[in-house]
């Protein structure tokens, strides 16, 4: 309305008005805004991090009225703005920013390989949220303007082994170091063909539940790796090392504390060491990392599973807390039944485990308590033969009675569950001792 007005106020001559508008087409006469947004085609609905649709029309208008210099300056403009949002971890908005550089630069500019560095940019901040198909996008436009980029053949086979795809990621470094000649994708190359083996000898391993040959096999390999490290934490658990699978997922956690994996099994090792709290905590953290990564349907069955695994943990607490308040008011048939469901709950509770231990300890109290005295003895039974056979002399040696309640090995060590009968309660204890001597005298 403005440049009408004015051509209507000054009467100005074709030449004079002519000089006003940029024309850009042949017999193409349009205000300076309305061509600049015509050019500026590439434009996306949210043009920067903290703008709404409504102000859509502004930021056209306002970046898209520039010559080839200026395009070169807001696009550089936006990068320095991505870049430090990058260095801030905010990943999200380096990629708006990243997003509206490549969109200040016209379709039909031959900057292509500034665009292909941009790119690539962007190709990263997808992969540091995890968007690993976006980031394959990126990589592959970007070595379409650029085929000597490394860093786009780089992200683009760590998005691919981060999906597991290893052969393709061995490919993509293929190609790159014919192209590029570079020693740094050779040494990727080399560093992936060996993960990608190690990986598909896991796995085979894994459907034999031969977990104690997972844990040799990465010792052989000596690889330092994300997925070498997720299967030596489920190595560990499956064979009731909770500690190690602990310190495991710790690595994996400190490396990224959104690690949703990590989270998992870390909140597992702890569940089965009766630390129902810090459990609990782990699958909270661990539900709002797949929360917010949930962009596609890739997180569906993991977020089904550890939506389970909570409902387990909370119900194993609730059921537990229940069974202890019974034991104190006098209820004990009551807590049989608590501690009973809770043990039925985890439908395979690993033998042994501090958590087998602890509801099977408390349904033999609760059961003696009841007067149920064969089900407490067998479930107290249960508790100590899950332990291992050998152990250091247990101080509260008198509490054992029976001329053959012990014997002594070559090692001279006394065979008796490191779990002793002291656990249980005093009553308890002389009715185990006093089955135990009967049945090795019998």
């Amino acid at each position: 309305r403005e440049f009408f007005s004015e051509q209507q106020q000054h009467q100005q001559p074709e030449s004079d008005m002519d000089s006003n508008v940029v024309d850009n087409d042949e017999n193409d006469f349009r205000p300076p805004l309305l061509l600049s947004a015509k050019r500026n085609s590439r434009s996306m609905k949210k043009v920067t991090p903290d703008q709404s649709e409504d102000d859509e029309i502004d930021y056209e208008i306002s970046s898209g009225n520039f010559n080839n210099t200026n395009d070169l300056e807001v696009a550089s403009t936006w990068k320095e703005e991505g870049i430090r949002a990058f260095n801030s971890s905010k990943f999200k908005e380096a990629a708006d920013f990243l997003t509206c550089a490549i969109n200040s630069i016209p379709s039909s500019s031959l900057e292509s390989k500034l665009v292909a560095v941009l790119l690539s940019s962007r190709a990263e901040a997808f992969l540091k949220m995890k968007l690993f198909s976006k980031c394959i996008n990126d990589a592959d436009e970007a070595l379409g303007l650029d085929d000597q980029n490394v860093k786009a053949y780089l992200l683009k086979s760590t998005a691919q082994t981060e999906l597991s795809c290893f052969n393709d990621a061995c490919k993509t470094l293929a190609v790159g170091c014919l192209t590029t000649d570079s020693s740094e994708l050779s040494e990727k190359l080399k560093f992936f063909r060996q993960l990608g083996k190690c990986i598909s000898e896991i796995r085979h391993l894994e459907k034999e539940n031969r977990h104690s040959d997972i844990l040799k096999l990465t010792q052989t390999f000596d690889i330092s790796h994300k997925q070498i490290t997720q299967a030596r934490a489920v190595a560990f658990v499956a064979l009731n090392k909770y500690d190690d699978a602990i310190r495991e997922a710790n690595d994996l956690i400190s490396n990224d504390p959104t690690n949703a994996f990590g989270l998992f099994i870390r909140a597992k090792a702890n569940f089965f060491k009766a630390q129902i709290g810090d459990a609990l905590a782990d699958c909270q953290s661990a539900t709002m990392v797949v929360d917010t990564n949930s962009n596609s349907n890739d997180n569906t069955e993991q977020k089904e599973g550890l939506e389970e695994f909570c409902d387990i943990v909370r119900c194993v607490d609730h059921l537990y807390n229940q069974g202890e308040a019974a034991m104190k008011n006098e209820d004990y048939k009551q807590a049989c039944n608590f501690f009973g469901t809770a043990i039925h709950t985890v439908e395979i509770l690993p033998k042994g485990s501090e958590l087998y231990c602890m509801l099977y300890k408390g349904r033999a109290e609760a059961h003696f308590k009841a007067g149920n005295k064969i089900q407490a003895l067998v479930n107290a039974n249960l508790v100590l033969e899950s332990q291992p056979a050998t152990h250091s002399p247990p101080t509260n040696a008198t509490t054992f009675t029976g001329t053959n309640s012990t014997s002594i090995n070559k090692n001279n060590t006394i065979e008796k569950p490191p779990l002793s009968i002291s656990s249980f309660s005093t009553e308890l204890q002389a009715l185990v001792c006093h089955a135990k001597s009967r049945r090795e005298n019998l």
